[in-house]
């Protein structure tokens, strides 16, 4: 019977620990969509997230037909789409202080940035990493 019961209460112990933070997230699947466009001849600037750098960049919409990698600010395309990299030191052995969003906590944390490549989930202070990635998310 006590066996039973600690076992139980081992159970709930470590599950609560799970309800405490949402599950974790990867970036966004219109995150992965090619820039597009459109075909109309309107000119509006936005931001897509490109896969192939891991950066956001600027082009001209042309108002109709584009898809979900389209976003009006380029901090809207970082909270999207950059904030949802998983932590990368890169190849190099420098070793800077650097901070990153943990989309498992929702937190900013501390890793040690190897001083090349990596992604741009990477931030050189704790103020920066909270502003371009808050949480819980603000609506806009």
């Amino acid at each position: 019977m006590k066996s039973g019961l600690l076992f139980i209460a081992l159970v709930l112990f470590f599950n609560a620990g799970s309800l405490a933070y949402p599950p974790c997230k990867q970036y966004k699947s219109v995150c992965l969509l090619p820039v597009k466009p459109g075909p109309c001849r309107g000119s509006f600037p936005r931001y897509y997230f490109d896969k192939v750098s891991g950066q956001c960049k600027k082009f001209t919409y042309g108002g109709c037909q584009g898809n979900g990698n389209n976003f009006l600010t380029l901090k809207e395309c970082m909270k999207t789409c950059t904030c949802f990299f998983t932590k990368d030191s890169g190849p190099c052995e420098v070793y800077i202080k650097r901070y990153y969003f943990n989309s498992c906590t929702g937190t900013c944390e501390i890793f040690k940035y190897g001083g090349c490549k990596g992604n741009t989930n990477n931030f050189e202070n704790i103020n920066d990493c909270k502003k371009t990635c808050p949480y819980p998310p603000v609506k806009g």
